[in-house]
């Protein structure tokens, strides 16, 4: 083989049945023929992660058309359960190939905000108590009212229900609402979840979703491919501002949730983690409570 052609054409990958091979193969080589890839090894490397994908995208039930497996939720949800034989740093790999693929191959897909590396990076400190007030102080006090809706939406769902920047931007009216007792947010798209919003948190988006009850709830980004930057060009800073970061919001939501005594794996859910391998991360910020109030609970006394 010694054209991208050639190799698109006679690849064949191993451990995928011909029927399946037949199935899936034509979306395969379309998608990785589009990519324009020029050296030989990265269009073999294409197809290889290319097929996974849109294996497991079949047996999961998802439309085969590009926009719909080469999705950011879609690679994100297969990287996350789709491929359990390799290593952090095997998915971590092979992810990155798939999204340099899906930017090059989707037109609509949200890919402007780039999703949370699976390297083993030091999370980001929490907001104190002190910085989240002045943040949502500073949401009120932006100058006119589509830099407020922003603010306080970005700050909200940071805050109350830690979503990622890809959810957020897209979150609407519509995926608000109350249940079980709680204030409940419905991320996007085919893989979403459910986040119960934090309770001080929950009033405030109930007003903005009140308010707002077409399009995303920060309010319209335009077409930029990355509206993540346009939304946080958009709010007006002070001196005494604490650095923003949605990462941070997302880390000072996991703290708070935690340490108000989540259990672990309804925490997870919540975050749409499905492996502990970041928990680590979070001790430093964790709160360890005295002997005579954590002892009784670890040895299973309830009295």
């Amino acid at each position: 083989m010694t054209t991208p052609e050639e190799v698109v054409a006679q690849y064949r990958p191993n451990g995928v049945d011909p029927e399946t091979w037949q199935q899936i193969g034509p979306l395969v080589r379309e998608v990785v023929t589009r990519t324009g890839f020029r050296a030989l090894s990265t269009y073999i490397r294409a197809m290889s992660v290319a097929t996974g994908l849109v294996g497991w995208a079949q047996r999961e039930g998802i439309d085969l058309d590009i926009e719909s497996v080469f999705s950011p939720a879609t690679v994100d949800r297969y990287t996350a359960v789709g491929m359990p034989q390799y290593t952090d740093r095997a998915r971590s790999t092979r992810r990155a190939m798939l999204r340099t693929v899906a930017r090059a191959v989707t037109k609509k897909a949200p890919w402007e905000p780039k999703p949370e590396t699976l390297a083993r990076n030091t999370m980001r400190a929490p907001y104190s108590n002190t910085e989240i007030d002045r943040l949502w102080e500073i949401a009120g006090q932006q100058p006119d009212g589509q830099r407020q809706r922003s603010a306080k939406t970005l700050f909200t769902l940071g805050l109350g229900a830690g979503l990622t920047p890809v959810d957020l931007l897209h979150v609407t009216a519509a995926d608000v609402r109350r249940e079980h007792r709680a204030v409940v947010v419905r991320t996007p798209g085919e893989l979403g979840r459910d986040v119960p919003v934090r309770a001080r948190w929950a009033p405030e988006l109930l007003k903005l979703a009140d308010q707002y009850p077409d399009g995303p709830l920060v309010g319209p980004l335009g077409t930029s491919r990355n509206r993540l930057n346009v939304l946080l060009s958009r709010i007006v800073r002070t001196p005494d501002m604490p650095n923003l970061s949605v990462h941070r919001l997302r880390t000072t939501w996991m703290i708070h949730v935690l340490n108000s005594g989540t259990p672990v794996s309804e925490f997870m859910r919540a975050a749409g983690w499905s492996t502990g391998s970041r928990l680590g991360e979070l001790l430093p910020y964790l709160t360890v409570r005295e002997p005579e109030k954590s002892w009784p609970q670890l040895a299973g006394n309830h009295d």
